[in-house]
């Protein structure tokens, strides 16, 4: 179980390491002038398909005689987090947009 948590942790640190590093670079004027917080949005969410993807060839390879259970297993909580998140972040998006809405001008 132990490992599972570090899975879950590192994967987690990749997230908020990019993201760190993404808003560094614009912060110092060093990112591309075409990137923009959709294509961020849109590259996690990239990650998050991929993700799911993987947990689907693993739950494949493994019915086909080709995996091990524990990697299988493995692969689809670290999906089933990465898109547990995904969703805390558009709850926070939605959340703020609503906020911006009832704002009065």
């Amino acid at each position: 179980m132990v490992h599972n948590i570090d899975l879950y942790s590192s994967s987690l640190k990749d997230i908020y390491t990019q993201a760190r590093a993404d808003m560094v670079k614009q912060s110092r004027g060093e990112a591309d002038s075409n990137a923009s917080f959709m294509d961020f949005l849109q590259g996690a969410l990239d990650r998050v398909n991929s993700n799911f993807i993987e947990a689907d060839d693993a739950m494949k390879g493994f019915m086909l005689g080709k995996g091990e259970l524990h990697e299988v297993l493995m692969s689809i909580q670290k999906a089933n987090l990465e898109f547990r998140f995904a969703m805390q972040v558009r709850n926070k998006l939605i959340e703020t947009y609503q906020e911006i809405m009832r704002m009065q001008v």
